[in-house]
């Protein structure tokens, strides 16, 4: 640790060595990625609502109300009504709240596993390891799709989830999500629909839902931050509500 600070034009300069390293968006270099240069637009706002706190909505009120509002609006492009949700700080957190819910879920469980395509991305066995849920993978087959026959022979009555992914990690390859859903119809089991390239997540159940059928294809594109959707419908008879806006009692004062 140095002694003296250093000025901004300095931090500068080191920052720019350092990064010189980086392949940047317009250089032409990159074949593929699952991020893009930012709009300017984008930047702009991003600049100038950097200090919002959507974790203490008690304090950023217009924050949270436009949170809530563009979760439904979202839920209405993919014909979903009566929806709730939230944003997170990436893919490895929602898909660790959507793992907790599935346990939280089906309490009776004392063992619990949650089936996964081989092609799940590697934050579900980090959640699986924190939360002690068991992961059983389903094969893929030799074109990288997922295995129907396996996934659904790895269900059983200490699965409190299963995941599809609509648009893998590696090749974009989409599971047949209609066909999984028919596997734990009626079954009590947490659905997770995890759309990598796109970063939106809908979680929901097949327990009572208006909407027993989704297939998640052509999704917009949804950057920097990650959404979870739920259906309300099944959410009151399941207390999703509660598990997710379990909100911190955070130390706030206004005049």
């Amino acid at each position: 640790m140095q002694e003296n600070g250093l000025n901004k034009e300095e931090i500068l300069k080191i920052l720019e060595k350092k990064l010189e390293k980086d392949f940047s968006y317009n250089s032409s270099s990159i074949l593929g990625s699952m991020c893009t240069e930012p709009l300017d637009f984008g930047v702009e706002i991003y600049m100038k609502y950097l200090s919002k706190n959507l974790g203490d909505p008690g304090l950023f009120l217009g924050t949270a109300a436009l949170e809530e509002e563009l979760v439904s609006e979202i839920g209405d492009l993919f014909n979903g009504k009566n929806i709730i949700g939230t944003f997170t700080t990436g893919g490895s957190e929602a898909n660790l709240i959507a793992m907790r819910i599935a346990k939280k879920l089906n309490k009776s469980i004392t063992k619990p596993e949650v089936v996964v395509p081989c092609s799940a991305h590697i934050s579900f066995d980090k959640a699986a390891d924190l939360l002690g849920i068991k992961l059983r993978k389903a094969k893929l087959t030799d074109n990288f799709e997922l295995d129907l026959a396996h996934f659904e022979s790895l269900i059983n009555n200490n699965t409190c989830g299963v995941v599809g992914i609509a648009g893998t990690t590696s090749l974009g390859l989409i599971d047949p999500i209609g066909e999984i859903g028919k596997f734990i119809e009626d079954k009590g089991i947490f659905f997770v629909i995890l759309t990598n390239i796109h970063q939106l997540k809908l979680y929901y159940r097949f327990l009572d839902c208006e909407c027993k059928r989704m297939l998640l294809t052509d999704l917009p594109d949804l950057k920097n931050h990650t959404i979870y959707c739920i259906n309300k419908r099944c959410s009151k008879k399941y207390s999703i509500v509660e598990l997710i806006n379990n909100s911190a009692k955070l130390l706030r004062g206004v005049m």
